[in-house]
């Protein structure tokens, strides 16, 4: 929270506050790839369709054969 250092009609002046501390910001900046490798994980385990379709196209080479 920023604190009011001076105030006048029409403006006042805050106190630059802090963005937290240097703990949280390190936490976030480790632990944001293994959640996001988990949430990866997942989705790619269970949201895949149990088929797939492939088909081959000819190349204009391979279509004179």
């Amino acid at each position: 929270m920023r604190e009011v250092v001076e105030q006048a009609q029409g403006r006042a002046v805050l106190e630059r506050g802090l963005r937290g501390t240097w703990v949280w910001h390190l936490l976030f900046f480790v632990a944001a790839p293994i959640y996001g490798n988990l949430i990866y994980s997942a989705y790619r385990r269970y949201d895949r369709p149990e088929r797939f379709v492939v088909r081959r196209r000819m190349d204009a080479d391979t279509a004179e054969e």
